[in-house]
């Protein structure tokens, strides 16, 4: 079982010299939601550059704390130089009533813009924010399985992946996957095979999906999407591809070209009707052209986005 409890949150500032709005990111751990902001402040009429950590801004129970260990660090561009990072550590009981760092100066606007300090290399600087949960109280604790070890129990077979051994229960896995069904239950060789070999998954992909599919309190989010769906798709998992379109068709860290994509490579028809729906305006659909990826569309979905403009353009010259 992996309880991992640290984390960094690192966000780039792109044309940091011109940094005018509010930046942010975020990192969920252990069930806490960080978030980091950084902006321009200017203080008794000098400009800092100024960071700010919350942890579960939006939660309103007052019966939770979270203790961590925080390092916040402008990183250099010049990895050999540790001259070129500098760095605050705190030691933070946070609280409902006490959720947040607060680091109005944390690094004066002209030592970050000076090249000598290295900080700023073609307009970009980066921001880090190292966490360590040390405690936490309020929920329960935060699991998921490695399933790199066998429950007399639980666990009947291993699936060989990348030369790492899974071990998985036939039946847990059989009554949520058509394939695993087949292969276990059907008339294959490895039916009676106590080592069955996976081919074609990268092994930490492999274990988000099984996380997926056991009773873990694994998350699908913008960066594990991709390869969710593929393995879902692959292993006939539908109840795990339902759950990822969900988080697609609520989430709005993606544009919608890739939510389009995915809808129509995946066959995700709530998704891409609600896709759809959300268009409108046509310009917007037009620009899309200019998207990296949006040649990647197929004729389906194009033809969908042809009719949408042509409805649009419609009502928008009554």
């Amino acid at each position: 079982m992996s309880d991992a409890n640290s984390g960094v949150i690192r966000l780039q500032l792109d044309n940091v010299s011109e940094l005018k709005e509010k930046e942010n990111e975020h990192l969920n751990l252990k069930r806490n939601f960080f978030e980091i902001i950084v902006e321009k402040n200017e203080i008794e009429g000098e400009e800092s550059l100024g960071v700010n950590l919350t942890c579960n801004r939006c939660m309103f129970s007052n019966v939770w704390s979270c203790n961590a260990s925080v390092r916040v660090s402008l990183v250099g561009f010049d990895g050999s130089d540790e001259k070129s990072t500098f760095s605050m550590n705190f030691l933070k009981k946070f609280t409902r009533f006490d959720d947040e760092i607060t680091i109005p100066t944390f690094k004066k606007w002209s030592e970050l813009m000076d090249p000598k300090n290295i900080f700023v290399v073609g307009d970009t600087a980066v921001v880090e924010v190292a966490i360590t949960v040390n405690s936490c109280t309020g929920w329960n604790k935060f699991h998921l399985e490695t399933f790199d070890t066998p429950n007399d129990q639980l666990t009947d077979v291993i699936l060989m992946v990348e030369g790492k051994k899974c071990h998985v229960g036939k039946q847990i896995l059989a009554c949520h996957s058509g394939y695993f069904k087949a292969l276990f239950y059907g008339d294959f060789k490895e039916k009676t095979a106590e080592e069955i070999k996976i081919e074609g998954v990268v092994h930490s992909e492999f274990v988000d999906l099984l996380n997926c599919v056991y009773p873990t309190d694994f998350e699908i989010h913008h960066k594990n999407v991709s390869h969710i769906l593929k393995l879902a798709d692959r292993f006939e998992i539908y109840s795990v591809l339902k759950e990822a379109e969900d988080y697609l068709m609520n989430t709005s860290k993606m544009h919608t070209v890739y939510k389009l994509k995915y809808a129509e490579q995946y066959k995700l028809g709530r998704l891409q009707d609600k896709c759809l729906y959300s268009l409108g305006d046509s310009k917007v659909i037009i620009d899309w052209q200019n998207h990296k990826h949006y040649k990647m569309l197929g004729d389906v979905t194009l033809s969908l986005l042809f009719q949408k403009i042509a409805e649009l353009a419609k009502k928008e010259n009554k």
